[in-house]
């Protein structure tokens, strides 16, 4: 059996799900790519787009409102899978930065809990419907 690899990151990452957009510039212009954050850190995200991003590229990250546009620099890339290093770590960035991100990890812990509570209120109403069939089930056999 391999031993684990030894994890040697100076964050620790945060698992999430997110839409976003990758501001794509074009001289003047710019274009917003939808993409899907995948993980999160002080450090640094990993996202799914559809862009042709190679590890050196500048990259501006938009996450959903109130928050902010993250800039960074693609570290790494797997097919369509981008590790985005930050310019500056979010907790050295600027306090409205910092208090946004941590209301973004709020409301999504919130969302998080919320869908999980309406999974098992689910769950347990299709227990109690299967249960209600076989008595049903049992009544039309007398």
């Amino acid at each position: 059996m391999k031993p684990s690899p030894v994890n040697t990151r100076r964050w620790k990452r945060k698992q999430i799900d997110l839409q976003v957009f990758v501001v794509l510039r074009d001289g003047e212009s710019k274009v917003f790519v939808p993409g899907r954050l995948a993980e999160i850190s002080k450090g640094g995200l990993a996202l799914y787009a559809g862009i042709n991003l190679q590890p050196g590229d500048p990259v501006e990250v938009e996450l959903p409102a109130p928050y902010s546009r993250v800039k960074g620099t693609i570290r790494n890339r797997d097919g369509y899978c981008f590790g985005v290093e930050f310019l500056s770590s979010l907790s050295s960035a600027s306090r409205p930065a910092s208090r946004n991100l941590a209301l973004f990890q709020q409301r999504h812990e919130a969302y998080l809990r919320e869908s999980e509570e309406e999974i098992n209120r689910l769950q347990k109403e299709v227990a109690a419907m299967r249960r209600a069939a076989l008595m049903a089930e049992g009544i039309k056999k007398l």
